[in-house]
């Protein structure tokens, strides 16, 4: 799946912002997730511009291309459907790689290698 964002908004009160330097208009992105509850609404996962993992809202996007892996799974936590692939959705592996786990980032490194050919834009 890939989308192109079509503006900016800010994370905490939706406004719309002139820059970031997570995102930038006008550039496509790959899907690595979808989060979806009713508190947050739709978030799409991404690897920003400088390469780090992060959600940004669907709303902020238009679809390329919808086509999403065969290899992503679902699954329900605190009430939010997740969506991506198993080994990023397991329990604890976000805050495993955001502390440093050498396997936490070999596995997101081996996704974006075996999934997206390295690179996240166009």
């Amino acid at each position: 799946m890939r989308v192109r964002c079509l503006r900016i908004s800010s994370a905490t009160t939706g406004q719309a912002r002139a820059d970031s330097k997570w995102l930038t208009v006008g550039k496509a992105y790959a899907v690595l997730g979808v989060l979806a509850s009713a508190e947050r609404g739709i978030l799409l996962q991404l690897f920003s511009d400088d390469h780090v993992s992060a959600f940004f809202a669907a709303r902020d996007f238009e679809i390329v291309d919808g086509a999403v892996s065969d290899h992503w799974r679902c699954t329900l936590h605190n009430g939010a459907l997740e969506i991506g692939f198993p080994s990023l959705l397991r329990r604890g592996f976000w805050e495993d790689f955001f502390e440093g786990s050498e396997e936490a980032r070999l596995e997101l490194q081996r996704i974006r290698v075996q999934f997206f050919g390295g690179d996240q834009s166009n």
